[in-house]
């Protein structure tokens, strides 16, 4: 019995080679490798990686190209998909193929690599959080795989850059402890080799702000819904504007903040909690105003806003505390008016629960901080409570908004809020999402939180 599945089993290899000899001599080509991939592993080795689809080649051939011409480089055998290209000169672009072979025959080329710039990538996507009141925490992404570490640089206000860290290569985060309120620091960063060093980051500036505010940077954002500009439409048309640096509060105001500024509490016993830590709510729009002039005044800043009954005009060029406009707004839970943050913190509609309280994860207000921040540091711009803006309410405001720092429409019914609640929808906390409410009728689930200028 042993004897007969030997036999059986030599059958059936000898079955094996002859259908993978047939398919040589029948095929007029072998399968193309696909898949192909490159990563730099060194200042002067690049490695190589590919999916076999043939099962009778006898290896491989991998070409490389500098310039015009394709020339072989090396073979590996049919058991390998890889190759690593070693002693190559840095600062130079490189393309690769391959192709399987059998005796004479050979498949067609794989799709060309993408070209291959043989440098140390520079980190990017460098961003700051305000840490505490004077730290900054520096983060960023690294893209190379192959350094010995990163030096991070700082400068203050217009003075030169100067090393202030040398971080290992496993880490993309940075604290700068002992900063002062009011100054200008800028970073950037550069990873580097024991003989080379790449390009250095962008440069962030950030003006250090005080106590419970965050710096926002100006810059220029795509206003409105440019996830769906159709869907709604008081959120479109999508425009271009551009927004001086300025300060927002890190969370909305609470009750016990407000309660010291303006002498007297609000109903805040009712179904959505109480508390020194919870946001403020059930208030107009008018004790919003009116409680940043009354913190402006206790701090010694100018007024933003003159108030003679309802009638409140403001002077954005105070350094006094303020509301943010609808575009402010918009553009800090954008994080800097990124086209991929839908909710403040995250584009992703089943992570909302990880960055705000609404409808899904509760039914009441919880104190600020008990979620995620979004990326400049800011927290419960989605959801918690609405939060009243300086603007008046326009639907169709987007069509006429001037480019530059608009403040809104110069009348209305309505004042506008945005971020949603702990009892609305995804929907609602959109950072796109417009909406306004009577600016003499207390929200029932309406705060706020400051803003000053910071330029």
């Amino acid at each position: 019995m042993k004897r007969v599945w030997i036999v059986f089993v030599i059958i059936l290899v000898t079955i094996g080679f002859m259908a993978c000899e047939f398919l040589i001599e029948t095929e007029t080509n072998l399968e193309t490798p696909t898949k192909l991939t490159t990563v730099v592993i060194s200042d002067q080795s690049i490695y190589l990686n590919w999916r076999d689809k043939s099962g009778c080649e006898d290896g491989y051939e991998v070409e490389r190209n500098i310039g015009d011409t394709f020339t072989i480089i090396g073979q590996v055998n049919a058991d390998t998909t890889h190759y690593t290209d070693n002693g190559l000169e840095y600062g130079q672009i490189y393309t690769y193929r391959v192709r399987a072979f059998a005796g004479d025959k050979v498949s067609d080329y794989s799709r060309e690599s993408a070209p291959v710039e043989l440098i140390i990538q520079a980190p990017t996507n460098l961003t700051i959080m305000v840490d505490d009141s004077q730290s900054i925490k520096l983060s960023w992404d690294d893209n190379c795989a192959f350094e010995t570490g990163f030096k991070v640089e700082r400068g203050e206000g217009e003075g030169p850059f100067s090393e202030i860290a040398d971080i290992e290569a496993n880490s993309s985060f940075y604290v700068d402890r002992g900063l002062m309120t009011g100054t200008y620091y800028s970073y950037r960063l550069t990873a580097y080799t024991a003989t080379r060093q790449s390009d250095y980051s962008k440069v962030y500036k950030i003006k250090f702000p005080p106590s419970g505010l965050v710096f926002v940077p100006g810059g220029t954002f795509t206003m409105g819904n440019v996830w769906r500009p159709d869907f709604r439409h008081e959120e479109y048309p999508t425009h271009s504007v551009t927004l001086d640096e300025f300060y927002i509060g890190k969370y909305e105001v609470t009750q016990i903040q407000f309660t010291e500024i303006m002498g007297y509490t609000k109903n805040w016993n009712g179904r959505y909690s109480q508390g020194d830590d919870y946001p403020v709510y059930n208030l107009s729009w008018y004790e919003a105003v009116e409680y940043c002039n009354k913190l402006s005044e206790q701090e010694g800043l100018p007024l933003c806003y003159t108030i003679t009954g309802t009638d409140v005009v403001c002077d954005f060029n105070k350094k006094g505390y303020r509301l943010p406009t609808e575009a402010e707004w918009e553009y800090a839970a954008r994080s800097g008016g990124r086209n991929d943050r839908l909710f403040s913190g995250t584009d992703d509609s089943d992570s909302l629960g990880n960055y705000a309280w609404y409808y899904e994860n509760t039914g009441h207000l919880h104190p600020g901080g008990g979620k995620l921040p979004n990326d400049l540091g800011i927290y419960d711009m989605s959801g918690n409570v609405w939060e009243w803006c300086w603007d008046w309410y326009g639907s169709s405001y987007y069509s006429a908004s001037p480019s530059s720092n608009p403040t809104g429409p110069s009348s209305g019914s309505g004042r506008a809020v945005r971020g949603g609640c702990t009892i609305d929808s995804q929907e609602q906390c959109r950072t796109v999402h417009r909406y306004s409410w009577d600016p003499d009728n207390d929200g029932e689930v309406f705060g706020f939180r400051i803003c000053r200028n910071a330029n």
